[in-house]
């Protein structure tokens, strides 16, 4: 008589750590999925006028007045050390500066981060993680301080980075 060898139904451990391997990457890419798709959402929203600011207490009201593209928060500077938290400083006391100025690190081009201008770049932490977008806000506190209007500003910055 031959003797036939019964399958095993049982998983085998390497089997069951593949298996739980990929179900952890499974649910991590549904989540991810779910935030960009509501990041695209929140993009959306009708930019915030002096009409409506009311209905919106959150934003500034040095934004609402500015009539400014991008009309969420700079980050708190105390989130920060060093260099980072100083510019961010900077960047919360001049938004209507940075919210003229392209940002030439390409973000707005990036489709991670869909970034709107220069001050986009500083209501996330993407500024603290980028020289170009700390070089450039810098340069424009510098150039407020000197007393230059926002487009002289920009012409400065555009000129400086266009050439790279």
């Amino acid at each position: 008589m031959s003797k036939k060898k019964k399958k095993s139904t049982e998983t085998k451990p390497a089997e069951k750590k593949t298996n739980v391997l990929l179900g952890i990457a499974g649910a991590v890419f549904v989540v991810m999925i779910a935030y960009v798709g509501l990041q695209g959402m929140s993009s959306e929203k009708a930019p915030i006028t002096a009409q409506n600011a009311a209905s919106n207490a959150s934003i500034p009201s040095k934004v609402v007045k500015a009539g400014l593209i991008e009309t969420r928060p700079v980050l708190p500077a105390s989130r920060y050390r060093g260099r980072v938290a100083q510019i961010y400083e900077y960047a919360s006391k001049i938004p209507e500066v940075l919210d003229k100025l392209y940002c030439y690190c390409l973000c707005k081009e990036n489709p991670r981060f869909r970034h709107k201008n220069l001050l986009t770049c500083f209501t996330d932490d993407h500024a603290s993680n980028c020289g170009v977008c700390l070089d450039e806000a810098a340069a424009a506190w510098e150039m407020t301080q000197d007393g230059k209007t926002p487009d002289e500003i920009r012409a400065a910055i555009d000129s400086t980075y266009r050439r790279r």
